[in-house]
């Protein structure tokens, strides 16, 4: 019998809209590659990549907003 292991998945949704500035600070506050990983789990807290399109979670109204893969070249997202 062959046997998959598949990797758990879990969906967390964010409590408070995403805040640029929140953002910022923690990437303007990195010294180092290392010290970005705060600014980085804040922003895959908001964004998750499918493979053709970005998935952002909109607080106002707790659903995901999907962006296909042209939308997010043409406008660099």
């Amino acid at each position: 019998m062959n046997v998959q292991n598949h990797t758990q998945f879990v969906l967390i949704t964010p409590i408070r809209k995403f805040s640029t500035g929140v953002f910022r600070k923690y990437l303007y506050s990195a010294k180092s590659y290392a010290e970005i990983a705060p600014a980085k789990k804040y922003l895959l807290s908001y964004y998750a990549h499918g493979k053709n399109c970005v998935y952002k979670w909109d607080f106002k109204s707790q659903t995901f907003e999907s962006y296909p893969k042209k939308v997010i070249t043409d406008f660099h997202i």
